[in-house]
């Protein structure tokens, strides 16, 4: 009964996460549409990190002000905002569909653990786990981090693309 309780929490908490996570921020005017007459100072992207990136807590900040918009599990937003400079669209929209496998991955390999330990419990051999859950769990356990390699790698997708972004901001 413990066992179960604590697998549907895991799951609401789960859910919560990935639907804030794709809450929409108020819009921002992209900048890569108007790129010769922005400056680097008014126009510069800015990809800020916070605890925990992999989850969806990087925000996309913009020139001097700071107005920021946050990146989600998808990170659509930084295809729009470096819309004027080909190469790093290219790059933009690779860290997108990385992030989109790797959200899924996640998902799915969550669900997979949380399947394998809502099996734990004594069974007719006097053990808490059986092969199969074992099996199940170390399944989740891989695609999870299969997920995470992906969440990453669109990261430093998006880092590539801002960064090609502003370097082609004239000074």
């Amino acid at each position: 009964m413990r066992c179960r309780t604590i697998v549907l929490v895991f799951l609401a908490v789960s859910g919560a996460a990935a639907g804030s996570a794709t809450a929409q921020a108020p819009t921002m005017d992209p900048p890569g549409g108007a790129l010769a007459q922005c400056t680097y100072d008014r126009c510069a992207l800015r990809l800020d990190r916070k605890v925990l990136s992999f989850f969806g807590n990087e925000t996309l900040r913009v020139g001097m002000d700071g107005a920021e918009k946050r990146l989600g599990f998808s990170g659509d937003v930084v295809t729009t905002m470096v819309a004027g400079v080909p190469e790093a669209v290219r790059y933009a929209e690779q860290g997108s569909r990385a992030r989109d496998r790797g959200s899924l991955a996640v998902a799915v390999g969550s669900i997979l653990v949380a399947a394998a330990l809502s099996q734990v419990g004594p069974n007719e051999n006097n053990s808490y786990f059986s092969g199969g859950s074992l099996a199940l769990a170390a399944a989740g356990a891989g695609v999870a981090t299969y997920g995470g390699v992906q969440l990453t790698r669109g990261s430093q997708a998006f880092s590539r693309a801002v960064w090609l972004y502003n370097r082609a901001l004239p000074r």
